[in-house]
């Protein structure tokens, strides 16, 4: 009996052609939409009425929504975001962040990230003040959990200290939407990525720059990186922007989940009078 030795080549041009071919194969990438404004504004107002529980997780999702942070981040904060309001309705909610995905060398490591988003979505009030108020009635703060968002455990309990997976909070995020009305399998097609894409998804519909929208989704330029240190509060324009586009769809003016001809109801007023 004899064995047959098989040699492969390994630098051969045929197999990074073979790779290719089959990636040509692949279905396309199917990224997870942002969520609608309407449904934005629904849970919005979930976070003032309801369960002191519905509340908090409604009340997350518009957290993860407005600071425009990934869940598996967010979740993991161990100090509990404050909001600083300039009058009863408008103002920001804010909590420094160790670390994010994004942050590499052991320098930035020790460096505090903000993250920070309107109070006020699309709303006729706030709903950071309540979703606040709801987790420390529930002794769901970060100083009771150690974490934002404590995981669920065997028998729905809260496991102190771990976070909340995306998975677990995708799940969450379903059964939200699908009681304040949204159709099951539409529900099914938004996940956790859902809620970073959304304001950013918006921003860009509503034309502000890249270079705003760059620091928006927590990132910067390596030729950047030098002002934006020195500059201390990087986002303070770039939130201005959101302010006056969150102005907007409330009063009409902008709607980001129409099409390209219809989101500025500004422009189909002077057609229309342009055609009288």
């Amino acid at each position: 009996m004899y064995l047959t030795l098989i040699t492969f080549n390994f630098n051969s041009a045929r197999i990074p052609g073979a790779c290719l071919r089959a990636f040509e194969g692949k279905r396309l990438t199917v990224k997870a939409p942002p969520l609608p404004w309407r449904v934005m504004k629904l849970l919005e107002e979930e976070t003032t009425k309801g369960s002191d529980l519905r509340r908090i997780l409604a009340g997350l999702v518009c957290f993860l929504v407005y600071t425009r942070s990934r869940c598996r981040d967010a979740t993991k904060l161990q100090s509990e975001p404050k909001v600083d309001m300039a009058n009863d309705v408008d103002g920001y909610i804010e909590v420094q962040a160790a670390a994010v995905k994004t942050t590499r060398g052991y320098k930035k490591r020790r460096l505090g990230l903000p993250v920070a988003g309107p109070a006020r979505g699309l709303s006729d009030s706030p709903w950071a003040l309540p979703w606040l108020e709801a987790r420390k009635k529930l002794y769901l703060t970060c100083d009771e959990r150690g974490v934002l968002m404590p995981a669920k455990g065997p028998g729905h309990s809260y496991v102190d200290g771990v976070a909340m997976t995306a998975p677990q909070f995708t799940e969450i995020l379903q059964h939200l939407l699908v009681d304040v009305g949204v159709e099951p399998s539409v529900a099914k097609r938004f996940s956790s990525h859902s809620c970073k894409a959304t304001v950013l998804s918006w921003a860009a519909k509503y034309g502000l720059t890249l270079q705003e929208r760059r620091l928006l989704g927590g990132h910067a330029k390596p030729g950047d990186k030098t002002p934006l240190e020195y500059s201390r509060d990087a986002l303070a324009g770039p939130l201005h922007a959101v302010n006056g586009m969150l102005a907007d769809i409330r009063s009409g003016r902008f709607d980001p989940d129409s099409t390209r001809s219809g989101r500025w109801s500004c422009l189909l007023y002077t057609s229309d009078a342009a055609d009288e």
